[in-house]
């Protein structure tokens, strides 16, 4: 192939002996004349081209290229040329001629190079040749040099408090001043290329990226997260077998617990479908009875408040005893022969108890998949009463009952398919006869046919709806309306949630991402529904359960062998960085239990007193008002034990449910006798009294220790009050005493 110099193509050229012929070609003068050829060789047939001149000057066949180059890098410009040799070059910057130094080589060749190239080298290149016929000037190749350049980025992780890490970023640059930041702001003396993060706690959660700055250019690296994880596993190892599932939890006063699934043993010793941990994880050894399930699973697991526990589930026997999907058990694990109660359907096989709840009257929900109940027709849903007899004043369902919860006022809440209502829906409320509450609609259309999972409550009375087939939760109004300011997106479902009292949310399952950010199967979210950047606990596989001691630490089952880096096969007991805490007191007249921090959320309260701390007798059930229960209208003598108790809901889908409870003992107020204020004091007599902070109390005096007058009324703080008497010299004598109203 035959080209002009001003690139037009001549034509292809014929072939002659020992050459190529191009004919009948009329050109310019001072044209010149490429000749160019195809070759092949090597083993497996490789082409390449070659190319001849006529004499003239030089034809630059490879122009030099603009570049962009990492600082501390070497620049490399090249140009290829044709014509008549031989070739002279001269490199030039910015149209001045370079000369070779320090940093620059090959000024006089074809190939110039910048060493250790910097932002003082970004400038632009062209390279001049010449032969004995004349020269020719390159194209100008722009050289650009990042300086500061950061090739890696620092890298964010999860942390559990106490771990240590270190951040690294690696640059180039010349002469670099570094600066680490975390949320925008310079950590002081942070100033290497490596930040250790040592013991890390809650105040080194957050956003890190370093800035690298000379005196070029300055570059900031991508952020990092640390996230701190506050709620590591606690040292309790129950050990359970590879494979089981414990699906249900109940939670016990002395700080055990009971655990129910499909498993034959924990901690290496044969117990099936259900068995009672001791504080520490190990198997109780007095509570045995639960090897002798002979069937399939434990569901549900419900306390009561004598101290007995309702099982749920899918089974025909306990031991040598026949029962039918539903049995109680006294402290011991010993079937209660009192109760008598039989779950049943025609096809044995399908029937099943999955959710129990024990109502404050003793009475029991019981939800699941039947068509009789003590060869009564109730369809999945029925209340018991105490002895295990139907409550034939509850109307019978008609639907099916995916999820069950009990609110304060004594009404119930179902997910499921209910028909009571058409059309069917997938959220109802009863009143506490069965019958549908006609107020309560559920609202979302484009959600008003999923099926309801778990559901909760928070401490205001709006609901949390996990539902069955869309990863996400929802929070309702009382009524039944979508709360819109409310939204959790998961990227898969939610098997478990359980509230804390502060209203904080706690939410297990099969997810690894909540509202965009990663975490793994379990998370924390405020109120609001944000996620809590504080609680990582990350187990290596799916969440089945979530439970909520009376000290706020977080029992999880599920399918895991680790949480975090710490081995806990299938249960765990985490730690809950927030404090629990709950006050309980009585003014005189008023019982008062307040809930605050991670303490479970109660959702139904009954307050109950005792003379020896033994034998308890019901005072009634508390009222929620502004976030504490309280119960008005009670007089109670001196050293008086009282307690509140509280029903909590867990475990899968939120189907089984316990008790927590607070006591304290009502001390008479105190005449401080002995202490430095008792006495003369700038002419007043003065005593201190003593009593328990938020009860009231009343200071009285008399002549005769017979006939008593008030003169002062108050309520406890945390210090004692010091009542002056500045008339005490009037009097021959008086006594003083102090009661409680």
């Amino acid at each position: 192939m035959f080209q002009s110099k001003f690139d037009r193509l001549l034509g292809d050229g014929q072939r002659i002996p020992d050459g190529w012929q191009l004919s009948a070609q009329s050109l310019p003068p001072g044209a010149r004349i490429r000749a160019k050829g195809s070759v092949s060789g090597g083993n497996d047939g490789s082409m390449w081209v070659v190319e001849a001149f006529t004499d003239g000057p030089p034809v630059i066949v490879t122009q030099p290229v603009s570049q962009v180059q990492v600082a501390t890098r070497t620049a490399k410009f090249d140009v290829a040329v044709g014509g008549t040799k031989p070739f002279g070059y001269q490199w030039t910057r910015a149209g001045t001629n370079l000369v070779d130094g320090e940093n620059i080589s090959g000024v006089t060749t074809p190939i110039l190079q910048i060493l250790s190239a910097s932002g003082a080298d970004t400038d632009a290149y062209s390279v001049v040749i010449t032969n004995t016929f004349g020269a020719v000037t390159s194209v100008v190749a722009d050289l650009t040099v990042q300086d500061p350049c950061i090739l890696t980025n620092p890298i964010g992780a999860t942390l559990t408090a106490g771990q240590s890490m270190v951040m690294k970023v690696h640059a180039e640059a010349t002469s670099p001043f570094v600066q680490w930041r975390k949320d925008g702001v310079n950590i002081p003396g942070a100033n290497a290329t490596n930040l250790p993060l040592i013991n890390v706690q809650a105040q080194h959660a957050g956003i890190y990226d370093v800035v690298i700055t000379n005196n070029f250019s300055s570059v900031t690296s991508s952020p990092a997260r640390l996230i701190v994880n506050l709620s590591y596993a606690e040292p309790f190892n129950a050990n359970v077998e590879s494979g089981a599932t414990i699906s249900s939890l109940a939670m016990l006063p002395d700080g055990r617990m009971l655990v129910g699934g499909t498993f034959s043993s924990i901690g290496n010793k044969s117990r099936r479908g259900l068995a009672r941990l001791e504080i520490d994880g190990t198997v109780d050894n007095i509570f045995t009875n639960g090897l002798s399930f002979q069937s399939d699973a434990v569901n549900a697991l419900a306390m009561q408040l004598d101290g007995k526990v309702l099982v749920g589930g899918r089974f025909t026997s306990f031991g040598n005893q026949s029962c039918s999907n539903l049995v109680r058990l006294n402290i011991e694990g010993k079937v209660d022969s009192t109760f008598k109660a039989s779950v049943s359907s025609p096809s044995i096989s399908s029937s099943q108890v999955n959710g129990l709840v024990v109502q404050p009257d003793g009475k029991i929900l019981v939800s699941g998949t039947f068509s009789s109940v003590n060869n009564l027709p109730f369809k999945n849903l029925v209340r018991l009463n105490v002895d295990g007899s139907v409550d034939t004043t509850f109307e019978a369902f008609s639907g099916s009952v995916s999820a069950v919860a009990l609110r304060p006022d004594g009404k119930i809440l179902v997910g499921g398919f209910i028909t009571k209502k058409s059309p069917a829906v997938s959220l109802g409320l009863l009143n506490s006869n069965g019958t549908l509450d006609t107020n309560f609609v559920f609202r979302w259309n484009s959600f008003s046919t999923l099926t309801v999972r778990a559901l909760a409550f928070q401490p205001d009375g709006k609901i949390l709806v996990a539902p069955e087939n869309v990863g996400a939760l929802f929070r309702l109004h009382p009524d039944g309306m979508i709360d819109t300011n409310f939204t959790v997106s998961l990227n898969h479902l939610v098997n478990s949630c359980a509230v804390q009292a502060n209203g904080k949310i706690l939410v297990g399952g099969m997810f690894t991402n909540v509202t965009g950010e990663s975490r793994k199967f379990v998370a924390r979210l405020h109120a609001d529904g944000i996620l809590d950047s504080q609680f990582a606990p990350e187990p290596d596989k799916e969440v089945h359960s979530l439970g909520l001691k009376n000290d706020g630490k977080i029992v999880v089952s599920g399918g895991f062998v680790r949480i975090s880096t710490v081995i806990r096969a299938g249960l765990a007991l985490l730690a809950n960085s927030d404090e629990s805490e709950a006050s309980l007191i009585h003014n005189g007249n008023t019982i008062t239990w307040s809930q605050s921090g991670s303490s479970p959320l109660a959702h139904r309260v009954g307050f109950e007193y005792s003379v020896d701390g033994l034998n308890w007798a019901f005072l009634g059930n508390g009222q929620l008002r502004s976030n504490v229960w309280q119960l008005s209208n009670v007089t109670l003598p001196p050293l008086t034990f009282v307690r509140a108790r509280g029903l909590v809901t867990g475990g899968l889908r939120n189907r089984s449910s316990w008790f927590i409870e607070n006591s304290i003992r009502i001390n008479a107020p105190l005449i401080i006798a002995n202490g430095s204020s008792f006495g003369v004091h700038s002419n007043s007599f003065l005593f201190g009294v003593n009593g328990v902070p938020g009860n009231s109390f009343i200071i009285e005096t008399s002549s005769n220790l017979v006939d008593w007058s008030p003169v002062l009324t108050n309520t406890f703080t945390d210090e004692p009050l010091h009542f002056p008497e500045a008339d005490f010299r009037s009097f021959t004598h008086r006594f003083y005493r102090t009661r409680t109203p």
